[in-house]
């Protein structure tokens, strides 16, 4: 239940038609209940609607979930937990920032790995050198591709964008 809820209603270049008060909104069924509701326009009509329904997407589990922190959302359920909250209208900045944060961390870490290799390498005779930096370029590919491979191939085709 929301005491004192206002609702919205914008155009498509996003100015305001018309507004919408009530003494009290409750989401149930998917419909969102108002209790003695009122709409006023731009040009400050008032009209009276009492107690109305509004049909939504939204129901009480996607509330529940979108208050969830990103950290609590698996990796492979990020991308369609993104484009619930999306379809929605609630924020999903939080969730996109963790999402490529976990994308990008094979870089990092293949950073670290080069950084650790331009110290180690140097130590060893030319031609060693060579072969273990092939196989450690080798390794880090793996292990960069899989786990962005397996994201994606999880039925989410748009998953990088």
């Amino acid at each position: 239940m929301i005491n004192s809820p206002v609702i919205y209603q914008l155009n498509e270049r996003g100015r305001l038609e018309w507004r919408m008060t009530a003494d009290a909104l409750s989401l149930g069924d998917g419909k969102w209940g108002l209790q003695e509701a009122e709409k006023i326009r731009n040009d400050g009509q008032v009209e009276q609607l009492g107690n109305i329904t509004l049909a939504t997407r939204l129901d009480e589990r996607v509330l529940l979930r979108a208050s969830a922190p990103p950290d609590t959302v698996s990796v492979f359920g990020l991308p369609g937990f993104i484009s619930m909250l999306q379809q929605t209208g609630l924020p999903a900045n939080a969730h996109q920032v963790r999402f490529h944060q976990l994308l990008a961390s094979p870089f990092l870490l293949l950073g670290l790995i080069m950084l650790a290799a331009g110290f180690t390498v140097v130590h060893f005779p030319a031609a060693r050198g060579c072969g273990w930096f092939c196989w450690g370029w080798g390794q880090a590919l793996l292990f960069i591709l899989c786990p962005i491979w397996f994201i994606c191939w999880e039925g989410q085709p748009d998953c990088l964008s």
